[in-house]
């Protein structure tokens, strides 16, 4: 028997193994009905009633991300001739176009923010001129036509019937997940912050400071697509439809990462291999989630992987200095640019490429003044791709990274009490015994990234495991691993262990489970990754369409999914929107001007009327307004002057945050019904619209 045939036996043993152990958990156990009733995929794609079809009101979504998207292509490209890429081999090859995505993205984000920041944001027909002369820019690409040169001579090189199959299946899933993703927003953190941050700075007309959501603080590149829609698409209602044109391009991210992770396994590892990388990262329950959601770790990963793809092409470049160098260029810009979607990138991304510039440099042979002059560039870079987020902190919060180190760079709206609340919600998890580091937790922590994550697919680590083992030979395996590992380590020593923040790994992931391919198997050699592969893919696929990712009412009206009434032929998907916001967007009267006080609800996207809401780590409005004011006629004037006509208490949501983040000590049972409405009189008590616990009340 050869040691071919006995180290595949090994590895057949081992995702045998691995399998057993993956379906066992009770959360992909309970995914398995799903393949048993495919009829019961399409009731849900049709919300439970065919008479609720109607996808046309989803074709301007497309048209206007559409147009952006080959905006940013335009502009992309653009940036990578000054980086110093040859304009005559712009879109020649299949890597660049995400490239050019990834950078056009990038630009159009900061483009953005300044113009926020300078209160530019009602320019509608501006922004319309810039954006339609990015589709210019891109249209020049498409008409040189070597695109599809290059993708006829690929497919002459290493084509076979299933690779066909794979990219039809692969532009299938493109598909629907696009529909998923013009879905409105259902997740607490998109309607929180992701999307409605964007709301609040299109209807102000510009980038703000906010003292009442903290997040909106943060950088929130990827997020700045969904203001571009916004601003693009105009009208009172320009923020809904944006906003779902921001989901879909944010989806398309993902898409975009899938088509680079695919080119660079198709060029390292020939045949299927690029199918095969793509299917498994795109595919993966947890990618296709945050995609439809409207989250932006899907961004994120793009940028990741762009980072390591570049620094990798660097280093094969390094006797080619002028290759070399344009390709740390690029790396260090799509490395500031993972700065500006979101603060772990400048641990994971942004400090790791500076410091493997220096020392690549040095390995090289190259002396001190080299090494310093590289070095410097490439922060230069880094700090002139994503540095305007931080600046703009720095200036409006005296805080460059608000509102991370505010005991030492200090902020607004930062007390020591909030700063302890926020850092005791955010810091490393400790156990009983106050330990971070302990043995149990690094293997639960290893044992929830392995196999009990409900965001894994079931071949994308043994795939990644044996193709590791197989291949170790290969240095970009050996790259691809060490960054991973390193990676990894940074998530469990310095994260508070969100398990959304190491999705931005599984590209590597993924490519390393493709490097199986990077030969023709014999007999027994391609059964086991094949295997794994297609149980895999249809896992994934099966997860995705079904409601184990989230809202997959594809086919449903967006007239019907933005008020979400109950629906008794589909009892079992829970309401999207707050009947208490519905009651106020329909029914509720208003006067001019007046808004809506929530308390403890900080879910205000789908309302429609102006309101004051704050996260549970921000002071609330009514500490704000109410503090120090005991009569009845201060706290009536104070409601009065803010033009307050109906205030809800979400007493559910309060006692959550208090089980887990906490919350202002200020607001309790005794002031608000005690007081303010029995003995004060200053609330009228209505009835709520809803069963939870949650109390509607009108100023009187």
């Amino acid at each position: 028997m050869s040691w071919t045939a006995v180290g595949w036996g090994l590895a057949a043993a081992f995702s045998l193994g691995y399998l057993l152990l993956f379906f066992a958990s009770p959360a992909h156990r309970a995914m398995l009905w799903a393949f048993l009733v495919p009829d019961e995929w399409l009731r849900q794609w049709a919300g439970g009633s065919w008479d609720r079809v109607g996808i046309g009101d989803r074709f301007p979504i497309f048209v206007l991300a559409g147009l952006v998207q080959l905006s940013m292509l335009g502009y992309g490209f653009v940036t990578m001739i000054l980086l110093g890429w040859p304009s005559a081999k712009l879109g020649t090859r299949l890597r660049h176009w995400p490239l050019a995505a990834a950078l056009g993205w990038g630009v159009h984000q900061t483009v953005l923010l300044a113009a926020g920041w300078l209160g530019l944001l009602h320019a509608r027909s501006a922004a319309w001129i810039a954006m339609l002369f990015g589709v210019l820019l891109a249209s020049v690409a498409v008409w040189q036509g070597s695109q599809a040169v290059r993708i006829r001579r690929w497919w002459k090189e290493g084509s076979s019937w299933p690779q066909l199959g794979g990219l039809v299946l692969l532009v299938a899933w493109s598909v629907y997940l696009s529909l998923a993703a013009a879905l409105p927003p259902r997740d607490f953190d998109v309607r929180e912050y992701h999307l409605q941050v964007p709301k609040e700075w299109y209807q102000q007309g510009r980038v703000t400071f906010m003292s009442h959501n903290i997040y909106g603080n943060m950088p929130l590149g990827a997020e700045m697509a969904a203001l571009e829609c916004m601003v693009l698409w105009g009208g009172e209602d320009g923020w809904w439809w944006g906003a779902l044109c921001g989901k879909v391009l944010m989806a398309w991210g993902t898409l975009w990462c899938a088509v680079w992770l695919g080119a660079e396994a198709q060029k390292r590892w020939k045949g299927a291999a690029g199918v095969v990388a793509a299917g498994l990262y795109a595919t993966a329950p947890g990618i296709t989630h945050v995609s439809l959601a409207g989250l932006n770790e899907g961004v994120l990963a793009f940028y990741y992987f762009g980072v390591v793809a570049m620094v990798v092409a660097a280093m094969e470049q390094r006797h080619s200095p002028n290759v070399a160098a344009r390709a740390w260029r690029t790396a260090a810009v799509l490395a500031g640019f993972a700065a500006s979607v979101k603060y772990p990138a400048v641990v994971f991304v942004t400090l790791p490429v500076v410091v493997t510039a220096g020392v690549m440099a040095w390995r090289e042979g190259h002396a001190w003044r080299s090494i310093l002059s590289r070095v410097t560039g490439v922060a230069l870079l880094v700090v002139a791709a994503g540095g305007i987020w931080y600046v703009k902190n720095a200036v409006v919060s005296g805080n460059p990274v608000y509102p991370l180190a505010a005991q030492w760079l200090d902020g607004r709206t930062r007390t020591p009490e909030r700063i302890a609340q926020w850092e005791r919600a955010h810091q490393v998890p400790r156990d009983e015994q106050g330990r971070r580091y302990s043995p149990r937790q690094w293997f639960e922590a290893l044992a929830t990234f392995g196999y009990r994550s409900d965001r894994l697919a079931p071949g994308l680590i043994p795939l990644a495991l044996v193709g590791t083992w197989w291949c170790w030979r290969r240095w970009e395996v050996r790259v691809a691993a060490a960054v991973l590992i390193f990676w990894w380590l940074l998530w469990f020593a310095a994260t508070h262990r969100i398990e959304r923040f190491y999705l931005p790994f599984w590209p590597l992931l993924a490519f390393l489970g493709a490097s199986l391919w990077h030969r023709p198997w014999k007999r027994v050699g391609r059964v086991v990754p094949t295997a794994l592969l297609v149980v895999s893919l249809a896992y994934g696929a099966v997860a995705g369409v079904t409601r184990f990712c989230g809202d997959n009412r594809v086919l449903v009206r967006l007239s019907e999914l933005r008020d979400d009434e109950p629906n008794p032929a589909d009892p079992d998907m829970p309401r999207r929107t707050n009947p208490v916001h519905i009651w106020l967007n329909r029914q509720a009267e208003f006067a001019e001007g007046e808004a809506v006080l929530l308390v403890g609800d900080a879910q205000p996207f789908d309302l429609e009327r102006p309101v004051y809401y704050n996260t549970c780590f921000d002071a609330t409005w009514l500490e704000r307004w109410l503090s120090g004011r005991t009569t009845r006629r201060e706290r009536q004037e104070a409601l009065r002057r803010r033009r307050i006509r109906y205030v809800v208490v979400d007493w559910d949501e309060i006692a959550r945050y208090r089980a887990t983040y906490g919350y202002s000590p200020f607001v309790t049972r005794s002031l608000i019904d005690g007081e303010l409405w029995r003995r004060q009189r200053v609330l009228r008590k209505l009835e709520s619209p809803t069963d939870r616990h949650v109390e509607l009340f009108e100023v009187r």
